[in-house]
């Protein structure tokens, strides 16, 4: 993600906080005739380069609502896959956010995740 630096010499107050509720990564991959999941691990790299670019301008805080509990009446297999996809992106990138100075933070029913996705939530906040 690129922002031209005369635009963000423009910018005065950048905020302390961002909130990000990703949404339509299941229907942007139906529409290129790919599968939901596919669309879900695009979406979850797009997020991953966007929470660095927040890094580099020092935002604070970000947010991410990850998992609606309306997302338990998807399928079975989606939301295994959107799982599996959480787990894969923790071990793959906390390590490297962690060297950036990035702390993660779990917020929510940790409890109601399979037991080896809670393993690498509670790992990803060490």
């Amino acid at each position: 993600m690129k922002i031209a630096a005369s635009t963000v010499k423009k910018i005065t107050h950048l905020p302390v906080h961002v909130a990000i509720v990703p949404d339509g990564n299941g229907r942007w991959a139906e529409q290129r005739g790919l599968s939901r999941l596919a669309g879900h691990r695009a979406g979850v790299k797009k997020m991953r380069s966007l929470i660095e670019y927040l890094n580099d301008y020092q935002i604070k805080y970000v947010t991410l609502y990850g998992f609606s509990t309306e997302n338990w009446g998807r399928p079975e297999d989606e939301v295994s896959g959107l799982f599996r996809i959480l787990k894969e992106r923790i071990d793959k990138d906390v390590p490297q956010l962690h060297k950036r100075g990035v702390k993660v933070r779990h917020l929510g029913h940790l409890e109601e995740l399979p037991s080896w996705l809670q393993k690498s939530v509670k790992s990803a906040e060490e």
